[in-house]
C-alpha cells in the first residue's frame, strides 16, 4: 500500500513537470520581439539593419558593374577575308557605349594564330604567314575611321582575336559599315563590335 500511494503522489508531480517543460520550450523558441524600452537593443537592431542595407546596395552595384563592363555586337558570322576590301553592314548601326571601342576579327581556330604576348603587333599563323589586316569603320556620313590592329593577348576574352582599336570616335556617332582586308586570305569565325570600360 505504501508503494502504491507513493506512485500516486508522484503522478501529479510528473504531469506538472511535463507541462512546465512544454511552457519552457515554447517560450525558448517563440519569435523574439524587440524591446523598444531598451535603447541599446533598439540601437543594435537599427545598426544591423543599416549594415544589411549597405551590403545589399554594394552587392547590387557590383553585379551591375560586372554585367555592364563589356558589350559586344556580332557584325558578321564566319567569313574569309582577302586582299580585296570586304564590306559588312551590321543589323543595326554601331554606337560607342564605353570608354574603349574596337572591332575584333575572331580568327578561325583552324588557322592556328600564334600566341606571342611579347610581340602583339606580329600576327602570324601556324603555316608561317604573317598577317597585315586593315580595318575601317564608316559612319552614316561616309567618314572613314582607321583602326590600329594588333594581336589580342592571351589569356583573354578573345583567344584567337585580332583587335582593331578605333580611337577618337565621336560619342554621338552612328557607324553603319565595317571594311576589312588582309594581305593574305584568312578565315574568320566572326567579326565583333566590342565596347568596354578600362584599358
Amino acid at each position: 500500500m505504501g508503494t502504491a500511494r507513493s506512485r500516486a503522489e508522484c503522478k501529479p508531480h510528473l504531469v506538472y513537470s511535463a507541462r512546465e517543460h512544454v511552457v519552457y520550450m515554447s517560450s525558448k523558441f517563440a519569435p523574439r520581439v524587440i524591446n523598444f524600452d531598451d535603447r541599446r537593443e533598439v540601437l543594435l537592431v537599427f545598426t544591423a539593419a543599416i549594415c544589411g542595407a549597405l551590403l545589399l546596395i554594394y552587392v547590387t552595384a557590383l553585379i551591375y558593374k560586372l554585367a555592364t563592363l563589356d558589350s559586344e555586337e556580332v557584325v558578321s558570322g564566319p567569313v574569309t577575308v582577302s586582299a580585296q576590301w570586304s564590306e559588312f553592314i551590321p543589323q543595326r548601326p554601331l554606337q560607342p557605349s564605353k570608354q574603349t571601342q574596337e572591332i575584333v576579327l575572331d580568327v578561325d581556330p583552324s588557322e592556328g594564330l600564334i600566341e606571342d604576348n611579347l610581340n602583339l603587333d606580329r600576327m602570324q599563323l601556324a603555316n608561317g604567314t604573317v598577317l597585315h589586316p586593315q580595318i575601317q569603320l564608316l559612319d552614316s556620313h561616309g567618314n572613314v575611321f582607321d583602326a590600329e590592329v594588333s594581336r589580342y593577348p592571351v589569356p583573354s576574352r578573345y583567344k584567337n582575336g585580332l583587335s582593331g582599336n578605333v580611337t577618337n570616335l565621336p560619342q554621338d556617332g552612328v557607324f553603319t559599315k565595317v571594311r576589312v582586308r588582309s594581305n593574305s586570305p584568312v578565315r574568320l569565325s566572326r567579326i565583333v563590335w566590342h565596347c568596354h570600360n578600362g584599358k
